[in-house]
């Protein structure tokens, strides 16, 4: 049901790998191996309780989990953290119910909890100190799903308290630039709290097409040649604002014209550790340091010893969106289908469309999709089974989007119209036609119109 898709190379934050080693162990014979983890984590003392997401790995197999549990074991943590279920009515992914014990939340989920296979999260538990927790007081949590379908997986994590601090990102002026070129973003970080931080940490995550412009930065670490996060050494001292400048580049492939986005999010050290998934932290570049400087002159404080965590960290995010200018447009071919068949019989229409070039696809936010088709029905069929992500917006049509976010040159997409056949119908033909005129839609302009309908038949 709830899933989180990871992006190109970069560190998203709490969705990428497992700090933790799943330990797994069946109860009986599952349909599926299945693997959890949820993420270590640093709570402040006093602050704001934090939403964890425990994620699920099934290897790409999709499952149904119909009886399953979740056990949030932190009594050897009990001194240290608190969990409570996450309560929001209008959250349609949301626990069926939570027991909690001393040192125990176990919640089930609703029957029917569909997991696609991978990047899949469970719902919300909120993680905060403890009343009393001792700075730098550190323990475990033992969290175990069980299910069936999947028998029963678990991961332990480490919680502990740092001090409290409060980190703010910058805002970015308006940014554009041409495809195929380069822009300068400006990152700032404000230490908008009452005491010095320790260092920081920036990570970098953003469209497809947009990353940093070939950059070599020795405290900065790169996976398959894009940025994904640096280190900062600190302290930064409370009142201050640092900055520093990255160069960038929009990559040809980008659509135009067209919205790219940049998102930095600053963290502290020990959130850092939290998030950074040790096997995934790609190589250091070889070249001078990227800086970060005071903007003013300031005073030299101390280093503080504690282990900092942010209390609020919605304000640690800035996004910046570039509006990419120039004419960068693509191909989207729509494809259909012909089955042969008698009255009675039930039968799969299949749709599709893909990405030829030269640009790729890709749904900002604030978009519902990349692209869409309008999918109308050969004459004499009823519809048993439509596909997800379409619906009935005329007799016999229906609307289908993207269910991709992005869509790379030579990629597409599928999906079937399962019907019943009651009469067949000479010159009966149904259609798939590309949509450009949706405001909901990236694609609203097609490079070439003669593939931007298919048929679709049914014939004897």
């Amino acid at each position: 049901m709830r899933t989180h898709p990871v992006g190109h190379a970069l560190v998203v934050l709490g969705l990428v790998g497992a700090v933790a080693a799943p330990v797994v162990g069946a109860t009986a014979a599952p349909s599926v191996a299945a693997s959890v983890y949820l993420y270590d984590v640093t709570v402040a003392a006093g602050g704001a309780a934090k939403a964890e997401e425990l994620y699920v790995d099934t290897a790409g197999a999709p499952v149904t989990l119909n009886r399953a549990t979740v056990t949030y074991d932190y009594r050897d943590a009990a001194a240290v953290v608190r969990l409570a279920a996450a309560a929001d009515p209008a959250d349609e992914d949301r626990w069926e119910s939570c027991t909690a014990a001393p040192g125990r939340l176990t919640c089930r989920l609703p029957a029917g909890w569909t997991l696609r296979g991978e990047g899949d999260a469970l719902p919300e538990v909120r993680v905060a100190a403890a009343d009393g927790a001792a700075l730098h007081a550190a323990g475990q949590v033992t969290t175990t799903l069980a299910d069936p379908a999947i028998g029963t997986t678990a991961v332990t994590s480490r919680v502990r308290v740092g001090e409290r601090a409060d980190l703010r990102a910058a805002a970015d002026p308006p940014l554009s630039a041409e495809v195929d070129g380069g822009f300068t973003r400006s990152l700032g970080v404000t230490n908008a709290g009452r005491r010095p931080v320790e260092g920081v940490v920036a990570v970098f995550e953003g469209t497809h097409h947009v990353v940093d412009a070939d950059t070599d930065y020795g405290n900065c670490h790169y996976a398959d040649g894009v940025l994904r996060y640096c280190y900062f050494a600190g302290p930064l001292a409370p009142g201050r604002t640092y900055r520093t400048s990255l160069p960038m580049h929009v990559a040809a492939r980008a659509y135009a014209p067209g919205v790219q986005a940049s998102t930095v999010t600053w963290l502290t050290r020990a959130e850092a550790e939290d998030a950074i998934d040790a096997d995934s932290v790609g190589e250091p570049g070889d070249g001078a340091p990227l800086l970060l400087r005071l903007d003013r002159r300031a005073a030299r404080v101390a280093p503080p010893a504690a282990d900092h965590a942010d209390g609020d960290r919605a304000p640690n995010t800035a996004t910046a969106e570039i509006d990419v200018t120039g004419v960068n447009g693509t191909d989207v071919a729509v494809s259909g289908s012909t089955v042969h068949a008698r009255p009675g019989d039930t039968v799969d229409l299949r749709v599709g469309y893909a990405v030829a070039g030269p640009a790729a696809l890709e749904a900002p936010e604030g978009l519902r999709a990349v692209t869409a088709v309008d999918v109308t029905l050969p004459l004499g069929v009823t519809v048993v089974e439509d596909p997800d992500g379409c619906s009935e917006v005329g007799e016999r049509t229906w609307r289908c989007y993207a269910s991709a976010r992005y869509l790379a040159v030579g990629a597409g997409e599928e999906c079937a119209f399962t019907v019943k056949v009651n009469r067949i119908v000479d010159d009966g033909a149904g259609e798939v036609a590309l949509v450009t005129d949706d405001p909901a839609v990236q694609h609203r302009s097609d490079d070439r119109s003669e593939n931007d309908t298919a048929a679709l038949r049914v014939l004897r």
